[in-house]
């Protein structure tokens, strides 16, 4: 079969082939900081979080 089936809402579907992945896993880019940029952007937006609720009471 070798197939994957994905339904992204509404009725949307994507079909892939699953056949020879493993050969093209090594082609897709690689973003070494991003985890690191997305918790500091989490964070962030923690401390707005906390500053209007503070700023409230």
């Amino acid at each position: 079969m070798n197939k994957i089936n994905l339904e992204i809402g509404y009725g949307n579907y994507l079909f892939c082939s699953t056949e020879s992945w493993s050969d093209l896993v090594n082609k897709c880019p690689t973003y070494p900081h991003i985890l690191e940029e997305y918790r500091q952007v989490n964070r962030a937006f923690y401390q707005k979080v906390v500053n209007l609720l503070n700023s409230v009471h």
